[in-house]
């Protein structure tokens, strides 16, 4: 008399969860089977199973007996939680980039079997992107289950541009005149775009500066997300030309009886670009002296 024989077909269990199944089913022998677990059940369907092995020992009427095995499994069918957050605020760096990291997007996204891998669709972001961005997170489990998620990504530009003015500087005044054509040059640079460079205070270049220390020349920047900065520099006019004059004619006369001559001179001419002249004899005859001879 030939023994029985069985196989078991069974169900995996959910991830995390004891709900797995086994069914034995039994063959040949002599019937009126007998069913023993490895569990302790007595029924050919056992469940609630955690994953692991299982085995069924089966015995007919005539106390023949076989065993079967089988190994339950974890199944993951389930997607992971993708979860982002509604707002992020990111700004370009001073080269007017910007790299956005799952991990800025992500609001704790999780799978109930294990870890999860995070992608976005965009992650480089530059001056062109200025202000709000759809972005789009992918979920995936060890399974390949999948979700997703949306976020907002504001890209903003919060880096200053840089003003570029010349030091401090002299000049002298112009030929003839008591001020000066100054030229001078200025420059903005920005991460982005510099919208506008201004002068907010002070003269031009090109425009006459007065003798001295004139009004300190200050210029704006302003880029296209509004960041300002500004930079600063004096102008000292020197009146470095001498004056100028001319010696007047010298006329002299006889004093008649006496050796000698009567001197005598108009007043001296002089001009300066600047200031009014002060004329001062230093040696020599004056208007009106007398000149003998021995």
């Amino acid at each position: 008399v030939s023994g029985p024989a069985c196989s078991i077909i069974s169900t995996d269990t959910d991830c995390g969860l004891a709900n797995g199944s086994a069914t034995v089913t039994a063959s040949g022998g002599s019937g009126g089977f007998i069913y023993f677990w490895s569990t302790g059940a007595t029924t050919p369907t056992i469940t609630g199973l955690a994953v692991g092995a299982y085995t069924a020992t089966v015995t007919d009427i005539n106390g023949c007996t076989t065993t079967c095995s089988v190994t339950v499994s974890e199944q993951d069918i389930t997607d992971p939680i993708a979860q982002c957050v509604d707002l992020v605020n990111l700004s370009v760096d001073g080269s007017g980039d910007l790299e956005v990291l799952a991990s800025d997007i992500d609001d704790g996204s999780f799978d109930d079997c294990g870890s999860v891998i995070l992608s976005l669709n965009q992650t480089s972001f530059d001056c062109s992107d200025i202000g709000i961005n759809n972005v789009v997170m992918n979920v995936f489990d060890d399974a390949g289950n999948s979700a997703e998620c949306n976020a907002n990504v504001n890209v903003e530009d919060n880096i200053a541009p840089v003003a570029n003015c010349p030091a401090d500087f002299t000049v002298s005044t112009d030929a003839g005149f008591c001020d000066a054509i100054v030229n001078y040059t200025t420059s903005a640079t920005d991460n982005c775009n510099v919208a506008s460079f201004v002068r907010v205070d002070g003269y031009l270049s090109g425009e006459i500066f007065d003798e001295g220390v004139n009004p300190t020349v200050t210029w704006r920047a302003t880029d296209d997300a509004g960041n300002t900065a500004e930079c600063s520099f004096n102008v000292t006019v020197e009146d470095q030309e001498a004056p100028t004059f001319s010696c007047p004619n010298i006329t002299t006369a006889p004093l008649g009886t006496e050796c000698g001559h009567y001197v005598s001179f108009s007043s001296l001419t002089s001009s300066d670009n600047c200031t009014s002249v002060t004329e001062t004899q230093v040696e020599g005859l004056t208007d009106g002296s007398i000149s003998l001879s021995v």
